[in-house]
């Protein structure tokens, strides 16, 4: 029985799939805070390592209310005067 998995279901292709290989991959790094993988695509994505689930998992953030608004001038203000 072939126990090998393909790129979908052990990870995302090019990204390192194992803890010893995190060191030689520049786009990894490790949070202290956290402490977590992370790991930054090309295209700016981020990703998170379960070490459980021995993936990569996409990092959903929130975007401030401020980047809602183009202009800070246009961001309504919290506190309306009087």
């Amino acid at each position: 029985m072939d126990t090998a998995q393909s790129p979908t279901e052990s990870g995302l292709p090019g990204f390192p799939q194992s803890p010893s290989e995190f060191d030689a991959d520049p786009r990894v790094a490790f949070s202290k805070v956290d402490e977590k993988f992370l790991l930054e695509a090309e295209d700016g994505a981020e990703f998170e390592w379960d070490g459980a689930l021995r993936r990569w998992i996409p990092v959903v953030g929130i975007v401030p209310f401020s980047h809602h608004y183009h202009h800070e001038e246009a961001m309504p203000p919290l506190h309306p005067r009087p």
